[in-house]
Formats: structure tokens, C-alpha cells, sequence
């Protein structure tokens, strides 16, 4: 679930920076790192958020010491680092405007299936099932019903994919409760 988008490619981290949810980011930087790295629309990672923070540098400072990478550039070809110095460039508080909703999504947020249909096509036809088993651990395994393949891997993986949503299930019902707890937690 880490790795889910909503309609304007943000993951769940960017969520949470940009509505200063720190213990939220806190958790997703530490289970899951690599998501410090995902791009959103604007070709904004998390770190760029981080930067725009008005905590001194202390998001920046922890993403950046779990991997992510301070030298991709956004759409206006600008490096997180530029907004460290610059935070009034990234309007936060405007991107925060709908604070339910968006607290809502990082609970349930799916990636959109518009942009998976294609890449799943290719992954069954290749055989990666490395990528299938990213997908349903991500939640959205359910995009691969339907589907059939001619690759006997991805056919063995086919053949098992209730099996592994079940077990899929259970660890995001975990996840959602330890989540829940952290939001539930920070506005007592």
C-alpha cells in the first residue's frame, strides 16, 4: 500500500509530508525506503516536500539518510534541495486544503488502473513475477483477474493468486490497524 498512487501519483509518503503527518512519514520512510523515491505528477518525490517543511531540515535529513535520492529534479527541473531554501515555492498548505479526504486516501489509497493495465500485460507475458508479486503486495493484485498468459510461471502464479490475496489481506488489515493507531494517536 506504500507504493499506491491516487489520480495525482502521490504515494501515501508524499501524503504525509505535505499534511505533516510525521509519524505517519516516519513509519512509511522505515518499512518501506524505496517509496522515498516515487514521483508524483509534478515529478516531485517526498524529499521535495520534506524540503518545503518548516521543521529545520529534520524530514529532509531522515529521508535522505534512508536513500533518497536529492538529485532528481522536479518538472521545473529543480532538486529537492532548492526547496529547502525556497519553501514558499511548494504551497503546502494549498495541497493540504482537503485534509480529510486526502487523510482518508493514505489510508486506502489504490493505484490507478489505467496505469497498471499495460505494464501488467507485459509482466505476465515476460514472466516477471517479481513485478506481479510488488502488485499484490501493494494491494491491487485483484487487476490480475481476468487475465490470461501463455508463460507458464506467470501461470503457476495465476493458479495461485487467492492464496496469495488472502495472505495479502491479512498483512494490510495489520498495516491499516497500526496506521489507524498512528493517526488516532497523534490527534489525542
Amino acid at each position: 500500500m506504500a507504493f499506491c498512487r491516487d489520480a495525482r501519483h502521490l504515494t501515501p509518503l508524499h501524503k504525509a509530508i505535505i499534511l505533516d503527518q510525521i509519524e505517519i512519514a516516519k513509519f512509511l520512510i522505515r518499512n518501506y525506503p524505496q517509496v522515498t523515491n516515487a514521483l508524483d505528477e509534478n515529478k516531485r518525490t517526498p524529499l521535495h516536500y520534506a524540503a518545503a517543511l518548516s521543521d529545520g531540515g529534520y524530514m529532509y535529513k531522515k529521508m535522505r539518510s534512508v536513500g533518497a535520492d536529492s538529485k532528481i529534479c522536479d518538472r521545473n527541473g529543480r532538486k529537492p534541495s532548492y526547496y529547502l531554501n525556497n519553501p514558499d515555492e511548494i504551497d503546502l498548505k494549498a495541497m493540504s486544503a482537503d485534509r480529510e479526504v486526502i487523510l482518508d486516501e493514505i489510508i486506502r489509497s489504490r493505484i490507478t488502473t489505467s496505469y497498471l493495465q499495460s505494464n501488467i500485460r507485459q509482466w505476465l507475458h515476460d514472466g516477471n513475477i517479481s513485478k506481479l508479486e510488488q502488485l499484490v503486495l501493494s494491494g491491487c493484485g485483484d487487476l490480475l483477474f481476468g487475465h490470461t498468459t501463455s508463460n507458464s510461471n506467470s501461470n503457476i502464479f495465476l493458479n495461485h493468486l487467492n492464496a496469495y490475496l488472502v495472505i495479502t489481506k491479512f498483512i494490510q488489515i495489520l498495516l491499516l490497524i497500526k496506521i489507524k493507531i498512528k493517526i488516532y494517536n497523534y490527534f489525542l
